[in-house]
């Protein structure tokens, strides 16, 4: 920004993480650090598919708060540079993009956008990592930001540090006496003890990949109310093995599982145009999802289900579904 700020050219960022690796509070805190007033920052978040050049229009002049809304991507921006604000965030940029026939439309206006006024605004937006990892390999190179930033998988030790900074929040004591880990195969199960509190932590980031917000809901199911002490509670750990029904998969729940990945959230409608079936076989594997716990649904779209997210994405890896 401070490069920005002197040169007036190149002012792009893109900040590119799985679903619950912390975008959001990232952009938080890099507006908190910016010398810039609250007023002059412009701020809007995509929740819902937006894939053609009038749709890109209508929201980015919503964002600036244009009276009326340009006819042509050269009229927008046109605007954006006679009155530029000097900071704008897009958060959620991957839903500007559908895979699918036709489906790109969207993101390339938003890029043209972003490339011919970001050396009059500063542009920061957040994309879903395998939404980005789909639109380098399709395009040979990733999208053209002046700065990328890849957020990486958390630490040990700084998944420790926010669990136990939350739990100390909460007003309960955690104790890992006679911590013991379920090491469940599918033909014997037997149990490790794990001598230390930071041996668990490092368990718990191999679960959850360094997703720190898998990681909480790992650590909420692994906590049991002690029996002496209401404000207690007893620490365990458990390595679940991929879900059977993700494990016997067919191929077709298989690719809507990428699908939905590759978009973080998406519609059922909007599924059915991307995998080329009916919206009513859809239905059906999405059905098959839900009572699985490999999706959920949150109005009209569905994610993966946060309890299976790391077994899933693992699984599609595994299989070549998801490829970097």
């Amino acid at each position: 920004y401070a490069a920005w700020t002197t040169h007036h050219r190149d002012g792009s960022v893109a900040i590119v993480g799985e679903a619950g690796m912390g975008k959001t509070t990232l952009v938080n805190q890099l507006l908190a650090a910016l010398p810039v007033p609250a007023e002059d920052v412009l701020r809007s978040e995509l929740t819902e598919k937006l894939i053609t050049e009038a749709d890109v229009i209508a929201f980015v002049a919503r964002t600036f708060g244009f009276s009326d809304v340009p006819d042509s991507l050269e009229a927008l921006e046109q605007a954006i540079l006679d009155d530029p604000s000097p900071v704008v965030v897009i958060d959620n940029a991957h839903h500007f993009f559908l895979k699918s026939m036709g489906g790109m439309a969207g993101l390339e206006a938003f890029l043209h956008v972003v490339n011919m006024t970001c050396h009059n605004v500063f542009w920061i937006t957040t994309f879903n990592a395998y939404s980005w990892y789909f639109l380098t390999n399709l395009k040979r190179s990733e999208p053209p930001f002046r700065q990328i930033v890849h957020l990486k998988p958390w630490s040990v030790e700084r998944i420790e540090s926010l669990i136990l900074k939350r739990s100390e929040q909460s007003g309960y004591n955690a104790t890992f006496q006679d911590l013991i880990v379920d090491r469940g195969t599918e033909d014997r199960t037997f149990y490790e003890v794990v001598r230390t509190k930071h041996s668990y932590f490092r368990i718990l980031n191999d679960m959850s990949g360094g997703n720190p917000s898998v990681a909480l809901r790992n650590w909420l199911r692994s906590l049991r109310q002690s029996d002496d002490d209401p404000k207690t509670l007893r620490v365990g750990l458990y390595q679940p093995e991929p879900p059977q029904a993700l494990v016997n998969a067919s191929e077709d729940v298989l690719f809507a599982l990428t699908a939905i990945a590759t978009h973080e959230r998406i519609s059922v409608d909007a599924l059915a145009r991307v995998l080329r079936v009916a919206p009513d076989a859809i239905q059906r594997t999405i059905n098959f999802c839900e009572e699985h716990d490999l999706v959920q649904r949150s109005d009209t779209t569905v994610t993966l289900h946060l309890r299976n997210y790391r077994p899933i994405i693992h699984h599609l890896e595994m299989r070549s579904f998801i490829y970097f």
